[in-house]
């Protein structure tokens, strides 16, 4: 038996301790995850776009959030079939991160 509950929020906004810089994510959820007796939980942002392509400040925007939070689950969504290779190139320095 497994159970995964979240709690969403939609047009993430913060400020970073000790600065004037936004954090920013188009959404953001906690979530918890039980399945036998053992419990696996954390937070996760996202990026969402319908059919446009992510743009650089969009990265940008989430390097800053993968900086200020650790661990955090990063999700880019789009209705799109393929990525760019800028895309990709993208994800794949984020990755490393």
């Amino acid at each position: 038996m497994a159970s995964v509950q979240t709690t969403p929020v939609y047009s993430f906004n913060a400020n970073q301790k000790n600065t004037t810089k936004k954090i920013e994510a188009d959404f953001a959820f906690l979530w918890r995850e039980s399945a036998y007796g053992e419990i696996a939980d954390g937070v996760a942002f996202g990026e969402a776009k319908t059919f446009n392509k992510f743009k650089k400040k969009d990265f940008d925007r989430m390097r800053v959030i993968a900086k200020n939070f650790p661990g955090a689950i990063l999700v880019f969504s789009t209705l799109r079939k393929n990525l760019t290779s800028f895309e990709i190139k993208e994800l794949k320095k984020l990755a490393n991160v």
